[in-house]
């Protein structure tokens, strides 16, 4: 198998990234089995879609596995407790959403304020596991199980990785949050509540015994079984919302037409809300109007005009409905 740059067609995929705590989204296009490209959070999760390809596992396998992968190894902005949306094109077909957002617990006050989203209270039900296990059901290769599938993240859990620059950062920002609980600071830190060095391989085995349990007993565990039980008793502990029966009747995701826009030549596909592909279609449609000269590769212009564009249409998003944000 070949992994190389390649030409874009006049179809274009955008996957678009909400970098919020638990919540990823992923869209890939159904890839040949001799080229293959992979964008992704962390480089081990890249490492674990690469890994899915060459065994005979096709996009949306390599997806999947990802997927697991970042609730392994970007744990600030993905999670087994998160939701995800997937964009898949299906040579013939139409791309579609795979729609698997989360709801809101069932114990949900009327009323919130910020300061009521703290800690236990601050997740809806998370859905992704449902929707990975949909996602294999349904499109993927058949070559590989589930367990397969889950294997690169179970090993990031188990032996850990090199935190780098980034995600010490991170984990330097939040520092003081995760010390004032004692289970993410156990997770986190080190005993004394200091930072963990950057070149230090950080082990989350807690997780990959639920990874595990995951690939032998499958993503109803999560929802009915033991895992199910134990996320529940926690929240009650906590003074969470979720609970058991929220759990039990989380849905089979959705499927829904991708939001389809142009740019200059080109189809655009790309998702739905709550993803931000409204945004994205605008602000392409606002670029389009400038000359392509002044978006000219590493211009500074061209950078300006992006983040200006996006600026504008993150704007129009909160002042329009959904339906008039392309006109």
């Amino acid at each position: 198998m070949k992994f190389k740059a390649h030409r874009f067609s006049k179809k274009i995929f955008l996957p678009v990234y909400i970098l919020t705590a638990l919540l990823i989204e992923l869209s890939l296009t159904t890839c040949s089995n001799r080229v293959g490209v992979i964008s992704s959070g962390s480089p081990e999760s890249v490492q674990a879609g690469m890994e899915i390809l060459k065994s005979g596992g096709n996009a949306v396998d390599a997806a999947i596995a990802i997927s697991f992968a970042l609730a392994v190894t970007e744990p600030a902005m993905s999670g087994l407790c998160g939701q995800v949306q997937f964009l898949i094109h299906i040579p013939g077909k139409e791309p579609l959403i795979v729609n698997g957002t989360s709801f809101s617990p069932s114990n949900l006050p009327d009323s919130l304020n910020k300061e009521d989203l703290q800690k236990h209270k601050a997740t809806t039900v998370p859905s992704m596991v449902r929707t990975l296990d949909y996602l294999w059901k349904n499109y993927g290769s058949g070559n590989l199980s589930l367990d397969e599938l889950l294997k690169p993240a179970i090993k990031y859990a188990e032996e850990g990785f090199q935190l780098g620059e980034f995600r010490y950062s991170v984990l330097k920002y939040k520092a003081e949050d995760l010390r004032k609980d004692s289970a993410t600071k156990k997770i986190y830190l080190n005993e004394d509540g200091s930072l963990p060095k950057q070149e230090k391989f950080f082990k989350q085995k807690i997780l990959a015994k639920t990874l595990t349990k995951i690939s032998i007993d499958g993503a109803d565990d999560f929802y009915c079984g033991k895992i199910a039980q134990q996320i529940a008793e926690d929240m009650e502990r906590n003074n969470g919302w979720i609970t058991i029966d929220d759990l039990n009747n989380v849905p089979t995701p959705t499927e829904i037409p991708a939001i389809k826009g142009s740019y200059r030549e080109y189809d655009i596909y790309t998702m739905t809300p709550p993803g931000g592909g409204w945004v994205i279609i605008q602000a392409l449609n606002i670029l389009k109007q400038f000359p392509q000269e002044k978006l000219k590769i590493d211009s500074k212009e061209r950078l300006l005009l992006i983040a200006q564009a996006l600026q504008i249409a993150h704007i129009s998003r909160e002042d329009n409905p959904v339906n008039d944000l392309t006109n």
